[in-house]
């Protein structure tokens, strides 16, 4: 068994999708089943898969992934058809345990699976070692023709505050860019994102001040550059997270930017950003703006849910 987890999703989808690759190039004949336990429970269909046995039985490879999500009793039903997995030792089935919410890892099915398994966990990249990968992802992508200079992997990884799905969009913006040879800080400023997130920062300074006419003009300009309503407001609700974090610091009387990285786990440059931001915004007026997203989020299942009207009122609300 294979047991992969960690707070850094991106890196657990693409190892499972290494495994499955691996797998199929080592047995081209076999075959994958796929089970997500967020979605729905199915033991007995997870039990039929396992048994993969008799004379002319094929390999097979099972992807399981939420596992941990389980409610409690369905927890220790998966356990037990885990336990009976270990014992039959069946060499023909593969099993990979992919589990996307590094929350959730407790309990007696969380340690039976760090003991019984081959074991990976992924943190959050930060640092050097964000820019490391930063660098080799783009060498791999571009098959050894395009590398990031330190500087620009710097940059990349502060405005996109180390989001690496983030960072994989803007990696092929930068080999289309480029062709070949390496990427300059200069590239990633004319290419990336950086407009992008500089605006999310001036907009969400607008709502602290209650600047509307001029919260309402960057929105504008977001949509005018290709972004979407989803995405912006998706953007100042992360920055509002950030706010929240950074608040509860400074209660605590922690104001150095170094500091307030250390403690919330941001970049420097993004904690010195929402520090000064800090100041238009109370503890009420956060919590304020958590509760109306709240709200947009639960009318964004409805059929008539309309992302442009609720953004606008998002917008001028505070």
């Amino acid at each position: 068994m294979n047991f992969i987890y960690g707070k850094e999703k991106y890196l657990i989808r693409e190892r499972v999708l290494e495994i499955e690759h691996e797998f199929l190039e080592k047995y081209p004949t076999a075959s994958i089943n796929i089970f997500d336990w967020a979605e729905s429970f199915e033991p007995a269909l997870f039990s039929e898969s396992l048994a993969n046995s008799g004379l002319f039985a094929q390999e097979k490879l099972i992807v399981v992934k939420n596992s941990l999500k389980l409610n409690q009793e369905n927890q220790v039903k998966f356990l037990d058809l885990l336990k009976d997995f270990k014992k039959k030792n069946n060499k023909r089935v593969m099993l990979v345990l992919a589990e996307f919410e590094d929350g959730a890892c407790r309990g007696k099915l969380f340690n039976f699976l760090k003991r019984a398994s081959q074991v990976t966990k992924f943190d959050l990249l930060k640092g050097s070692e964000l820019n490391q990968w930063i660098e080799r992802l783009a060498e791999k992508r571009s098959q050894g023709k395009v590398g990031v200079e330190v500087a620009a992997a710097n940059w990349l990884g502060i405005i996109t505050h180390g989001n690496l799905w983030k960072i994989s969009q803007e990696i092929e913006k930068l080999i289309n860019f480029k062709e070949s040879g390496m990427a300059t800080l200069k590239d990633v400023k004319a290419i990336c994102q950086g407009q992008v997130e500089g605006k999310i920062f001036d907009l969400v300074d607008a709502v602290g001040r209650g600047d509307k006419s001029r919260a309402l003009r960057l929105k504008s300009q977001l949509l005018n550059q290709g972004e979407n309503e989803f995405y912006i407001f998706s953007m100042i609700i992360f920055q509002a997270r950030n706010l929240l974090k950074v608040s509860e610091c400074a209660r605590k009387g922690i104001s150095d930017k170094r500091a307030v990285s250390q403690k919330t786990g941001l970049h420097p440059f993004v904690a010195q950003k929402t520090l000064s931001q800090l100041r238009n915004f109370s503890s009420n007026k956060i919590a304020e703006i958590y509760k109306l997203a709240a709200e947009i989020d639960l009318k964004s299942k409805q059929s008539d849910f309309q992302m442009a009207r609720e953004l606008d009122y998002f917008l001028v609300k505070f």
